[in-house]
């Protein structure tokens, strides 16, 4: 049971959003619509209501039907090969071992899905599918149609209630609390709690809209981010591992341990991060490739690798120089995080500049020399 739910496709997410859906709008035709029209509301937000829901509908089964870009032969890994390997998430030459197909630059194998998908986000359990590089956009107008929608019904309920306070004059009027046999003047308080006993499927409906509306509200404000910055969630992902990872190298390289290593020579070390995320070409232009991503275009209107995105460098340090290996640093490794079978290790070596601390560890290196020095000569 685990397995089929959490690392296998199924339709039980997708039938959970149907019946939220189904069942809230539902209850807003039985509930709802008989009061229109309204001092408040008009008779035209049934349409409103219907067309809201039906483009719901609409944008998830366009995204359920919608296509990642799956990796699955040469004429797909050819058509979606359009980013360069930075050299540090995405390293060349490498072959998936489970679906045997090239691993190309920002792509990932999806354990759920059991594919490679170019550029790969995540997977979604409302769709049912992977979020790669041809259905992002279908993903978004996703949130963003629900969104909207949920804000209309939050405001549109809300309404129906502010209805039932003014008709019934509620800020006005005289509860009576049957514990305390007494008699208390309005208050919104009480109003309140008069709305959620008397309209308790209205006041159920607003509670949900807004709860959900939040909930998509922030989940669409952080892939805005990533569309921004020119990142997708697996990438920033592994940025963050391989920062923790290095920060946690960098932080043992103070250590005593650390400098008798590094004083000694024996001590290997890489170059560091790159300078700067080669994939982010400026929001317009990240957009765009959500938008109409190069996988649909035409072969002239899709950017050089080569120039588009400049060339993914390392930091160079006197340490990397010196070092005869370089240590492989893998994100997972460091964090105890759990890496699927076929993806890439993160880069080689470490992934931010050490200029600051390796000066430092050089100039302590050469007062211990000078000690040393001091020393002997005090010895003769």
């Amino acid at each position: 049971t685990y397995r089929y739910l959490c690392e296998e496709r199924n339709p039980v997410v997708q039938g959970l959003y149907l019946v939220l859906m189904a069942g809230g709008y539902g209850a807003v035709i039985a509930v709802a619509y008989p009061r229109l029209p309204c001092a408040t509301l008009g008779e035209t937000h049934k349409w409103y209501g219907l067309f809201g829901f039906a483009a719901c509908l609409a944008t998830f089964v366009m995204a359920c039907r919608a296509s990642p870009g799956y990796l699955v032969d040469a004429a797909s890994v050819q058509r979606h090969d359009n980013y360069p390997f930075d050299g540090s998430l995405f390293e060349p030459g490498r072959v998936c071992p489970t679906a045997r197909v090239p691993k190309i630059a920002r792509s990932k194998f999806c354990r759920v899905s059991r594919a490679n998908v170019a550029r790969f986000d995540h997977f979604c359990p409302w769709l049912n599918a992977a979020v790669g590089e041809e259905n992002y956009r279908f993903f978004l107008l996703f949130l963003v149609v629900h969104c909207a929608f949920l804000t209309y019904g939050a405001g549109a309920l809300g309404l129906l209630l502010w209805d039932v306070v003014r008709r019934h004059r509620l800020l006005e009027a005289v509860f009576y609390d049957h514990r305390a046999q007494r008699a208390l003047p309005a208050t919104r308080w009480l109003v309140l709690r008069y709305l959620l006993g008397a309209e308790r499927v209205v006041s159920a409906l607003v509670v949900l809209c807004v709860v959900m509306d939040a909930l998509l509200a922030g989940f669409l404000g952080y892939h805005a981010w990533l569309v921004a910055v020119g990142q997708t969630t697996n990438e920033a992902y592994k940025w963050r591992t391989l920062r923790a990872a290095y920060s946690k190298r960098r932080a043992a390289a103070y250590s005593q341990e650390g400098l008798e290593q590094t004083a000694t020579g024996s001590r290997g070390s890489s170059g560091g991060m790159p300078v700067r995320n080669v994939y982010n070409r400026g929001v317009l232009r990240n957009l765009g490739e959500v938008l109409y991503p190069l996988s649909r275009r035409p072969p002239h209107r899709r950017p050089d690798k080569a120039s588009a995105w400049g060339a993914a460098t390392r930091v160079p340090t006197a340490a990397a120089a010196a070092a005869p290996e370089a240590t492989t640093l893998s994100a997972n490794a460091a964090n105890g995080a759990r890496e699927e079978p076929s993806d890439a290790p993160l880069g080689e070596g470490d992934t931010a500049d050490r200029g600051g601390p390796e000066e430092e560890l050089e100039a302590r290196r050469q007062q211990m020399a000078s000690a040393s020095s001091a020393n002997g000569s005090d010895a003769t």
